[in-house]
């Protein structure tokens, strides 16, 4: 009897721990998202570009939210956080941001499905609001029961592009920021191998690039460098092929690169050089 009561009382345990596991609360977030920022100067109120960060907390009763916030807050490029919300109100040092007279930010909240919604509308969207915004569901004690993150990435086109040809002592022989359709006069080079350097800058995110010789691919590894142009976001992106054989041909022969960000944003940037090799 004994025997079967301590498996009893077990039994009784298991399912408390079970059911605790099960209760354990939590956020769920939008995707992450791309998007150009709004025009400096709008013709019409339709390109203005406006996003909505989604957070949902598991509980579906008011009064849990009441005790257990659910907040936002915001990273940027340079790792600096700003707390927007703290539960049902903006945080004291983003009211500006959310409610000023400025203010693109705003803070809506409603039941969804089994859970509670506490979502982010951005009217305008600049390049300030690239970062991550963070969702956390933190209890009475200032404890941090969950947290998720939501990516906004607000996209640059690649400013520039530049090709230049090395010998193999380092030395620039040849250069180009210009595309092959522009006029460019063959250069006249003996036949070796040869380095070739492509450069791009100003992207966010980070570019894809190519070099080509002659119509084939040589290389479309990318090695990108994070950094700020005009308080943007910026990314260098760089191809360095350090030995290429570029060898005799009765006609002018062609070296192109091209960079540009993921999505089809924008059009594709190109500088190009033509040689003689003899």
């Amino acid at each position: 009897m004994d025997y079967l009561n301590y498996l009893a009382c077990f039994g009784i345990m298991i399912n408390i721990f079970v059911g605790n596991v099960a209760a354990k609360e939590y956020v769920t977030v939008g995707q992450s998202m791309e998007v150009k920022a709004t025009p400096d100067k709008l013709v019409d109120v339709t390109q203005s570009v406006n996003v909505e960060l989604y957070c949902t907390g598991s509980r579906s009763d008011l009064g849990y939210y009441m005790k257990n916030l659910v907040e936002w807050s915001f990273i940027d490029s340079d790792g600096n956080e700003l707390q927007l919300t703290e539960g049902f109100h903006p945080a004291k040092q983003a009211k500006e941001l959310l409610f000023g007279p400025s203010g693109r930010y705003t803070l809506t909240w409603n039941t969804v499905n089994n859970g509670y919604g506490f979502n982010i509308r951005i009217n305008a969207v600049t390049h300030s609001d690239n970062g991550i915004f963070r969702c956390s569901l933190v209890d009475e004690k200032r404890r941090k029961l969950d947290s998720k993150d939501v990516t906004l990435t607000v996209v640059n086109p690649v400013l520039g592009v530049s090709l230049e040809i090395h010998d193999m002592d380092h030395n620039v022989i040849a250069q180009s920021d210009v595309p092959l359709n522009v006029n460019l006069t063959p250069i006249s080079i003996p036949p070796g191998q040869y380095k070739i350097k492509c450069a791009s800058y100003g992207s966010n995110p980070a570019p894809t690039m190519e070099v080509w010789h002659n119509g084939n691919i040589l290389s479309s590894s990318v090695v990108a460098t994070k950094g700020k142009m005009n308080n943007r976001v910026s990314y260098n992106g760089t191809i360095s092929i350090m030995s290429q054989d570029i060898l005799p041909h009765t006609s002018v022969q062609t070296i192109t690169c091209s960079a540009n960000i993921p999505g089809g944003y924008y059009p594709t940037i190109q500088s190009g050089l033509t040689v003689m090799v003899r």
